[in-house]
């Protein structure tokens, strides 16, 4: 099972020794029963690795040790037992690991220095954390990279001997911000009351033309037109009483001859009224579709593979190319390695904005025919580096 171990394997450069100072005053401190774990790829649905309802407790103490297990509910006992990843668990459908820990509150981190456990890769290291507290529930959200793509991952617990969501002011976890985007956008389809529990009177549209609508011309505007949404990439970033949900609108809008699609890119921001949430602001830009990939002898890569450096306000910066197989690959410094997919012999364009409109690297030539320099070209700005080596 390398699902829950994918998620945040970082290793950091602190050591807290076998000891680790006393966290009497920690609010962590106490059991923690797991309710939700999940893992949701970029436009993606979402993935439970241990089940709908996972079986599992986090225990920290009052001097500074901790203990965490997680279970598959039902457990998959007819999975295999041994496993060559390093990261994986044994078995698959079990993890657990113990040791010390010391939370940083200034980054809302834990970290655990493990000590044992059921994952090899993990025994010995310093594992980070980043958390929320919400009175009687932690939740613990990060992202990492899989194929090429972000995943988001999130877990939820509650504190032993509490009723989960107790207060009411607890955040909604990100599958039940999913759950209340899918009922608004219901309310669209003719069901007004539905749709008008989740607006503020106040709240503001901006839509793909920059066109600025409130909330009577929004209502008066409500037809049902047959159109299917499904929502993807949710994104969901905690400012206490405001809430930002970034996500993909994918829509399939019936025509003469069959259904179109049309993909929105979505910023919804919610805020706490009266102690309900309430949408106080929509933008939305359409996403234009994706280009098409060229079909490149992969030997041609080679000739764009090299060193680029250019100036930017008067600092050097280098950017690395690449091949991997049949992709070509670049990486800026201070960057993530980013994957160019041919449109033509010369113009690429990121796999990360495959949509028409996104950002042009175009490779330059000499006369000779030899590569000389490459150009990042984004709503007609260029930025050239040449060809160092």
């Amino acid at each position: 099972m390398k699902a829950l171990i994918i998620v945040l394997v970082v290793s950091v450069g602190m050591h807290f020794g076998l000891a680790a100072a006393a966290e009497a005053n920690s609010p962590l401190v106490g059991t923690w029963r797991l309710v939700s774990y999940t893992d949701t790829p970029q436009s993606g649905e979402p993935i439970h690795a241990f089940g709908i309802h996972p079986t599992g407790q986090f225990i920290f103490t009052a001097d500074g040790h901790v203990s965490i297990s997680i279970m598959r509910n039902p457990p998959d006992t007819d999975a295999p037992s041994i496993d060559r990843n390093p990261d994986a668990c044994f078995p698959a459908w079990y993890c657990a690991y113990f040791g010390t820990y010391k939370v940083d509150y200034g980054l809302n981190t834990w970290v655990t220095h493990v000590l044992g456990g059921n994952i090899p890769s993990y025994i010995g290291t310093d594992q980070p954390r980043k958390f929320v507290l919400r009175k009687n529930q932690l939740i613990i959200n990060d992202t990492y990279r899989e194929s090429g793509k972000t995943v988001r991952a999130e877990r939820v617990l509650v504190r032993e001997g509490s009723a989960e969501r107790a207060d009411p002011r607890q955040l909604p976890t990100q599958s039940e911000w999913l759950a209340i985007v899918q009922e608004r956008l219901a309310g669209l389809k003719g069901d007004k009351a539905t749709w008008r529990r989740h607006i503020s009177e106040g709240c503001v549209w901006v839509g793909p033309a920059a066109k600025v609508a409130r909330f009577p011309e929004v209502l008066a505007q409500q037809v049902d037109a047959g159109i299917q949404g499904e929502i993807l990439d949710l994104s969901v970033d905690d400012h206490g009483d405001s809430v930002v949900l970034t996500y993909i609108l994918r829509e399939q809008v019936p025509q003469e001859g069959g259904a179109k699609i049309v993909r929105l890119r979505r910023m919804d921001t919610y805020t706490r009224l009266s102690g309900d949430w309430r949408l106080i602001s929509v933008a939305e830009l359409v996403v234009n579709p994706d280009r098409k990939r060229a079909q490149l002898d992969p030997r041609l890569l080679d000739e764009y593979t090299g060193i680029y450096e250019n100036v930017l306000n008067g600092k050097k910066l280098r950017t690395r190319i690449w091949r991997e197989g049949s992709k070509l690959m670049s990486q800026t410094e201070g960057q993530e390695p980013e994957e160019l997919i041919p449109e033509s012999n010369t113009v690429f364009f990121q796999a990360s904005t495959p949509e028409e409109g996104s950002p042009d690297n175009l490779f330059v030539r000499d006369a000779k025919g030899h590569t000389i320099a490459w150009i990042y070209k984004d709503a007609g700005v260029e930025f050239r580096a040449d060809k160092v080596r």
